[in-house]
């Protein structure tokens, strides 16, 4: 029967593989997180700019724009009711 002697330092190397590998997995979960935060934040900020470029800095997104003439709800109300005749006053330029 033969013996066979185990060496202390490829102990030590296997435990050292160990905590790289461990350090490595911390750091790729870290990365992970990071990205998904910096991902929704940004994200945030540019729907936060989109929307107050949008409302024009009112954030109030049921005002009446001047270019807007209710053209297109006059039309519709008026199909909804089964008519296809517009008012002069929301059709006249």
């Amino acid at each position: 029967m033969q013996t066979v002697d185990v060496d202390e330092n490829a102990e030590i190397a296997a435990t050292d593989d160990e905590r790289t590998e461990a350090a490595v997995r911390r750091w790729r979960d870290r990365d992970g997180v990071r990205f998904g935060t910096g991902w929704a934040v940004g994200a945030l900020v540019a729907a936060l700019l989109f929307v107050q470029l949008l409302t024009a800095g009112t954030f109030d997104f049921a005002r009446r724009m001047p270019f807007s003439d209710n053209f297109y709800d006059v039309q519709a109300e008026r199909l909804f009711d089964g008519q296809w005749d517009m008012p002069l006053n929301v059709v006249a330029i």
